[in-house]
């Protein structure tokens, strides 16, 4: 998973879910929507990934991680969304937090 528009240096998370949030709500009252599930009422709970700027390639952010070869998995759609603390970000963003929207990705068969 990767992103061009993040603050060079930012620290950041990747939530993943198997559950979205599709109008985007704000439960945790940080100044932005969240769009993957972490209402707890999905079967996998969010995992939280590094995912951090890159002193080099400013803008850009990546999350590199394994997909398990289970055939279970076939099917199965993960919401993804990143997740930022910044030095500056948007002056209306409390916290110095910013986001990107969400994406959606179904395992395929091989």
């Amino acid at each position: 998973m990767s992103s061009d528009a993040v603050a060079p240096l930012a620290r950041g998370l990747l939530l993943v879910s198997t559950s979205a949030d599709f109008a985007g709500s704000d439960p945790l009252g940080l100044g932005f929507p969240i769009y993957v599930g972490i209402d707890g009422s999905q079967v996998s709970y969010p995992l939280l990934h590094e995912w951090n700027g890159s002193p080099t390639q400013p803008g850009h952010a990546a999350a590199r991680f394994a997909i398990p070869n289970r055939p279970q998995l076939v099917g199965t759609t993960f919401y993804m969304q990143g997740i930022f603390v910044e030095r500056h970000a948007c002056a209306a963003a409390p916290f110095g937090m910013s986001s990107t929207d969400a994406v959606a990705v179904t395992i395929q068969p091989q």
